[in-house]
């Protein structure tokens, strides 16, 4: 356990639940009780010199909204920064974040790239992709070749730039109601669509 963060459970029910997240003096606290939160919060605020900011907005890069239907976690802000940080703000919009088909190869022959800001944006994609779980297969693609990347390599990373551009609102919804019962997964596995491991998996999720 970090002795910077932690977490805790509090509760013998579903009804009666308290989540209690910890990151240095920051606080997180949930639950399925209200009157339990507030419990907890009149006896922390006794103990300790603290301030309730509120309903959740923004806590660790992660920012949270809400509408009729549920909360939605997003990194709206990130994503604007990150645009920023290697000046994609006037690029172009993409309608996917990989090109149909792409096959990256590591080809010696072909012209380098500047390692360096490569690293970096696929380590703030890496990041990125906490509220964005549709970018995964593409940044994990081109984290294969963190090593002497070419580029086809950074053409295929700003790509994934040139998406978020036209998607920054994007983000992942959390219901008020239980709306799906049944998760199905469907696998597809091409041995030929790799050409470097000639292996190649897809996963596909349903729900009903």
């Amino acid at each position: 356990m970090c002795s910077r963060a932690w977490s805790y459970v509090k509760g013998d029910s579903e009804e009666d639940l308290v989540i209690i997240c910890r990151y240095v003096d920051d606080l997180l606290v949930t639950g399925s009780n209200p009157e339990s939160i507030n419990e907890f919060k009149r006896v922390m605020e006794v103990e300790f010199e603290m301030t309730d900011l509120g309903r959740l907005s923004y806590f660790l890069g992660m920012e949270f909204s809400y509408t009729a239907v549920g909360s939605v976690l997003h990194k709206r802000k990130y994503a604007g920064d990150l645009l920023k940080r290697f000046n994609m703000m006037e690029c172009n919009v993409a309608k996917s974040p990989m090109e149909a088909n792409l096959k990256l190869t590591q080809d010696d022959s072909e012209k380098d790239t500047d390692e360096t800001k490569f690293k970096q944006i696929v380590g703030s994609l890496r990041f990125l992709c906490n509220s964005r779980p549709n970018l995964a297969l593409c940044v994990g693609v081109i984290s294969r070749f963190m090593s002497k990347p070419k580029e086809s390599h950074m053409q295929a990373a700003k790509r994934v730039l040139r998406y978020i551009k036209g998607a920054v609102n994007c983000g992942v919804l959390f219901g008020r109601k239980k709306t799906v019962e049944e998760i199905t997964g469907y696998t597809n596995s091409d041995y030929g669509a790799d050409p470097i491991e000639k292996k190649h998996f897809r996963l596909y999720l349903h729900g009903e």
